[in-house]
């Protein structure tokens, strides 16, 4: 992610804030709609399916690293970028 400023989601009281400086940076990069759910993965072209699968396993590390230890944990094994 590209935000020098941004904060770690440390729970409730910093999540205003995280989920705005997220949004930015997946905006930019043109992948929010992974984590909006706008996005579903192609069921009817293994190209294009592969293609999703990358990008979302993408995604996933970039959020994992926005977010304190104690919750990482709890959403680590979560397979689809908008469930984390």
């Amino acid at each position: 992610m590209s935000l020098a400023t941004r904060e770690n989601l440390m729970g409730a009281k910093n999540y205003i804030s995280w989920h705005r400086s997220i949004e930015i940076d997946l905006l930019t990069k043109r992948k929010l709609a992974f984590v909006q759910g706008g996005l579903s993965r192609p069921a009817d072209d293994p190209i294009k399916a592969h293609q999703w699968d990358a990008s979302n396993n993408m995604i996933i590390p970039w959020i994992m690293n926005t977010i304190s230890n104690p919750i990482a944990r709890l959403v680590f094994y979560t397979q689809f970028a908008r469930e984390v």
